[in-house]
């Protein structure tokens, strides 16, 4: 009961409308190109928020995605700016990467429009390595994105087909639980030099509490190996995640989603009140984005998320109406891509 009233109690932001232009975009309609990527990290916790990590090697996997003037091999080493693209749980790179049903490939739709991306599976996910469900946590994951930015400025990371292209500009953005990996990453490390915030809020919903709720107990259990489905069964995954999603999105997307390290769920709550505390420490220009019909987190915190985001000058709120939790899934896809694509755009990605 006391983590139930704990969760609760966690309440996490007043829109302001987004800046226009697209400074820093390519021109859009050029080539797009996709490079398989893959970094060397470490699991290892240098974060705000205290919990186990192993301290092991391992690889992380993703690809690079933009225009081939900013991403190919043979690009030229002029200023380049990118975005960093956490998942939520139960999702992985195929989040931002969709190719089951047409039309709904986030990293590519960028791309055409002139931006680029780097989209992973996060440690513990699909193609990157497996620690022990319980020897990694979201500090851990805070600590790994430190390290890829790291390596994104610096070049050090294999990319497909020639050397890696190296980033002046790293902006970071998250999707759920990827979004407050992401504000820790930022209050941690303060190295990323813009944040998006995507369907998060510290407050959660009944139901996704209760989805939270099972998952604890799965891994209570030992889960498989440490790992546990956020939503124990497949329609309740679809109610959690889809809101005005295609029947033939919502069943490729059932198929394609993965168990959680027991340890990053484990960690959320400390993590959302380490958020709640510590959010006015970030001073980059901040992106929120919030569907109206999210069944994890409600819209009405949307704007109380925004007002903790003291240290920044620079904050949008943006609500997508008929949208769920998936918003590269939703049928208003286009829409999210064009919100968040132009606000890169005015500010240098």
């Amino acid at each position: 009961m006391r983590l139930r009233s704990t969760i609760a109690m966690v309440v996490a932001t007043a829109a302001i409308a987004l800046m226009p232009g697209t400074a820093g975009a390519q021109p859009p309609g050029a080539k797009v190109i996709k490079r398989a990527v893959t970094f060397q990290v470490r699991n290892l916790n240098g974060s705000i928020l205290p919990c186990a990590a192993d301290g092991s090697a391992y690889e992380v996997k993703g690809h690079l995605v933009g225009p081939e003037s900013v991403v190919g091999p043979g690009a030229s080493a002029k200023t380049r700016a990118v975005t960093l693209y956490l998942h939520d749980l139960s999702f992985g790179e195929f989040f931002w990467s969709f190719t089951a049903v047409p039309r709904y490939d986030y990293a590519a739709a960028m791309a055409r429009a002139g931006h680029a991306s780097v989209v992973i599976d996060r440690l513990g996910y699909g193609a990157s390595g497996h620690p022990p469900g319980n020897q990694t946590c979201l500090g851990a994951q805070a600590d790994v994105a430190h390290q890829i930015i790291g390596k994104l400025r610096s070049g050090d990371y294999a990319a497909e087909g020639g050397s890696a292209p190296r980033f002046d500009k790293v902006a970071l953005a998250g999707h759920s639980t990827g979004a407050l990996i992401a504000n820790l990453e930022a209050i941690s490390f303060k190295d990323a030099d813009a944040l998006v915030a995507m369907g998060y809020t510290p407050q959660v919903t009944r139901q996704a509490f209760e989805d939270f709720y099972a998952s604890r107990a799965a891994c209570d259990a030992g889960g498989d190996s440490g790992y546990a489905y956020i939503a124990a069964t497949d329609a309740e995954f679809q109610a959690r995640v889809f809101g005005n999603a295609e029947p033939a999105v919502k069943m490729a997307a059932t198929r394609l989603r993965t168990r959680d390290p027991c340890g990053d769920g484990g960690s959320i709550i400390g993590g959302l009140l380490q958020d709640l505390k510590s959010l006015g420490q970030v001073k980059v220009p901040v992106l929120i984005v919030c569907g109206r019909d999210d069944a994890v987190t409600p819209s009405f915190a949307c704007p109380v998320l925004k007002r903790r985001y003291t240290g920044s000058s620079d904050v949008s709120l943006s609500f997508l109406a008929k949208t769920g939790h998936a918003f590269t899934l939703e049928r208003t896809a286009p829409t999210f891509r064009r919100r968040v694509g132009k606000w890169l755009g005015a500010h240098g990605f």
